[in-house]
């Protein structure tokens, strides 16, 4: 149950018309208070990290390049982190994935960012302590 006050995050998708697939991750304070600062300070460092990744990536980059250059997941939050920076929008799926610099090695793979390519950028700030954020 939803209760008052609380910070949501809703992350969702859908394949629509000729198997285009669409990804719609959104946040929302339930109110009726405003937002109190252990919620307003994760949602900033959210904001700032998908905003970062959007302004770094460029068609002709290598998965590996953005990888480096994307937002580095500081440690204490590496845990709760969402598993890429960003992935592809296309026909019912999510490819490419653009792994974080720590999970590259492990997970991720090698390519090559192109022009037109539709993609949706992710973060995630979740702590390991505390009720919210």
């Amino acid at each position: 149950m939803i209760g008052a006050n609380e910070l949501i995050a809703l992350d969702t998708d859908v394949v629509g018309v000729h198997g285009h697939y669409a990804d719609f991750s959104r946040s929302f304070l339930a109110g009726p208070a405003a937002p109190i600062a252990t919620q307003r300070a994760p949602y900033r460092l959210a904001h700032d990290q998908v905003h970062h990744n959007i302004g770094v990536i460029r068609p002709g980059m290598s998965f590996g390049d953005d990888a480096n250059a994307a937002w580095d997941i500081p440690d204490k939050d590496h845990a709760n982190r969402y598993y890429l920076s960003a992935h592809g929008c296309g026909m019912t799926g999510e490819y490419p994935y653009l792994y974080h610099h720590g999970d590259l090695p492990q997970a991720g793979h090698d390519g090559e960012i192109v022009p037109a390519w539709c993609s949706a950028s992710k973060a995630s700030s979740a702590r390991t302590a505390g009720r919210r954020g």
